[in-house]
């Protein structure tokens, strides 16, 4: 599991993979109650072996089955630690997303303004600025 981690990439992921990243750590978290069953199967047959070896060996296997439940835990750890920076970077794209559409929505209006062409006559461009000064004037001419 620790290599399917590695295998992530997770430093590096853009965000168009963020939603198959996730269904992957999703995938390892919901492997992890059999890694923690077969730790539990180990020390339970570490008891039995007790008759068989020395104290040194014994000792040897308990520091390595503790070894692996901290491998265990940080792997967990690192998982859901992953999975709650990936879930938050996503909804920080949609809102970035959202804020750039709004931007794009109110800068539009402006541009049709300054796309329009300036007249080339200075008849239509009095008239415009004749009604904006007396508007009453133009409906009585």
């Amino acid at each position: 599991m620790e290599r399917e981690k590695q295998m992530l990439n997770l430093k590096h992921v853009a965000i168009k993979r963020i939603p198959k990243v996730l269904k992957k750590i999703e995938y390892l978290l919901e492997k992890m109650p059999l890694g923690e069953k077969l730790l539990k199967d180990l020390v339970s047959q570490q008891t039995e072996l007790q008759a068989n070896y020395d104290s040194n060996t014994i000792s040897s296997v308990r520091i390595e089955l503790h070894s692996i439940q901290e491998r265990i835990s940080s792997l967990r750890a690192g998982l859901r630690t992953w999975m709650d920076h990936l879930l938050r970077v996503q909804r920080l794209a949609t809102e970035c997303d959202e804020k750039e559409k709004k931007a794009m929505e109110a800068m539009d209006e402006p541009k049709e303004i300054l796309e329009t062409p300036i007249p080339e006559e200075t008849g239509p461009a009095q008239r415009g600025l004749l009604f904006v000064r007396h508007p009453l004037q133009i409906w009585k001419a």
